[in-house]
Order: structure tokens, then sequence, then C-alpha cells
């Protein structure tokens, strides 16, 4: 009795390597990652790279003498702004981007002081509330 349940133990030992599960769990280890490491890389670089120009969208925004006479005028601390550009997440980066690019791109022109006025508002807005 004894030699047939190591003749069974044996044989069982020897089948469970070539079960199908088995050959499915070896066969995905040794298939590729889905993601290889260059192309991963290339996405955190192109983040990295949108996340850059919008801190230098807002920067820019934030060194305009009109942008900081609003600030002044509604309370607003312009070096809190400005260090909080560091720690911002890249949504909160792209939310602020945007209007900070439109203050950049109207400087200056005299038809567009209320839109200027508008979306410098939303974004000191906005980027005290991200602060806080």
């Amino acid at each position: 009795m004894r030699a047939r349940i190591t003749v069974f133990a044996t044989a069982v030992s020897l089948a469970v390597p070539s079960s199908p599960a088995l050959a499915l769990s070896q066969q995905s280890q040794s298939q590729s990652h889905i993601v290889d490491a260059a192309a991963l890389r290339r996405a955190i670089d192109a983040q990295t790279a949108r996340d850059d120009a919008n801190r230098r969208a807002v920067r820019e925004a934030l060194q305009r003498d009109d942008v900081r006479e609003t600030a002044r005028a509604l309370g607003l601390d312009v070096k809190a702004a400005e260090d909080a550009l560091a720690t911002m997440s890249s949504e909160d980066l792209a939310r602020v981007g945007a209007p900070a690019r439109v203050v950049n791109d109207r400087a200056g022109a005299a038809s567009t002081v209320t839109i200027s006025i508008t979306t410098l508002l939303l974004l000191l807005i906005l980027i005290v509330l991200i602060v806080k």
C-alpha cells in the first residue's frame, strides 16, 4: 500500500508541471510587459514637459505688474501662489495654466482688458483655492 501511495504521489508531481493552469502561468511570466520601459519613459517625459510649461505660464502671469496689483488689492499673496506651484498636481497645473496663458497672450492689448482682468481674477482665485 505504501508503495502505491509513493508511486501515485510521484505520478501526480510529474503531472502537475504539465497542467494547463501551470503552463498558462509560466507563459504569462515569460511574456513582455504591456508597456515597455521606453514608452513609459516617453509618457513621463511628456507629462513633465506639460507640467513645466504650465508652471512657466503661471509664473510669467504672476510676474506681471497688473496681476500683482490686482492680487494686492484682493489681499492675495502672490509669493504664496508662486511657492505653491512646486507642489501642484498635473491636474491643478493644467487648470491654472490655461487662464495664465490667456493673461500672458493678451498682455498689452487694450481691447481685451476686461477679459484679461476676468481671466486674471479666475487665475488668482484658482491658485488661492488650490493652495488652501
